[in-house]
């Protein structure tokens, strides 16, 4: 069973995964854009994820870690899945990735502190690799062997994972 929270209305505000929006009029596409983002993000992993795969894998590591690995893996696959089955929901998520990742950016970029912060989540070159990785993980979406092998990889540089992760990839 999937379950999946609904926006709630208190007080003329609506609270949704973390997020306020205490201005309907203005953000009721970006409410109702992150409630699909959910919808379509659960939905390509009831499609294509499949836990099991690491169950001896993870047996040696560290859970936290594992997890962390394990989620990404998963979601690049659902993210895979959704961009070859349905474009439409692909494209509001990545949208949805674009606009999070600015308002991120520039919430960290407003001080010393969070730049520092923020330049450890998101350096360019670490970027590189790990979308690297990311696309070969799509690239052999179904063969289980080599996705062990990503994971491995992910476990080892595990300080490449982007510790951000937003509601709708959770």
């Amino acid at each position: 069973m999937v379950f999946v929270p609904t926006p709630k209305l208190v007080e003329e505000k609506f609270y949704f995964q973390g997020f306020i929006f205490d201005q309907y009029e203005k953000q009721s596409s970006g409410l109702w854009s992150l409630y699909l983002a959910s919808i379509y993000h659960m939905g390509a992993h009831v499609a294509v994820s499949n836990f099991d795969i690491y169950k001896d894998w993870k047996q040696t590591k560290t859970q936290e870690h594992a997890t962390k690995v394990i989620n990404f893996i998963e979601d690049c696959r659902a993210e895979g899945y959704l961009k070859e089955n349905f474009s439409s929901a692909a494209k509001v998520i990545g949208e949805l990735d674009s606009k999070y990742n600015t308002y991120f950016q520039n919430i960290f970029s407003d001080s010393n502190v969070g730049k520092n912060n923020f330049s450890k989540f998101f350096l360019p070159d670490e970027n590189k690799i790990i979308l690297s990785i990311k696309e070969k993980i799509v690239a052999n979406i179904n063969d289980s062997s080599n996705l062990i092998k990503y994971a491995n990889l992910l476990y080892e540089n595990r300080h490449l994972l982007n510790s951000v992760i937003l509601t709708y990839h959770d």
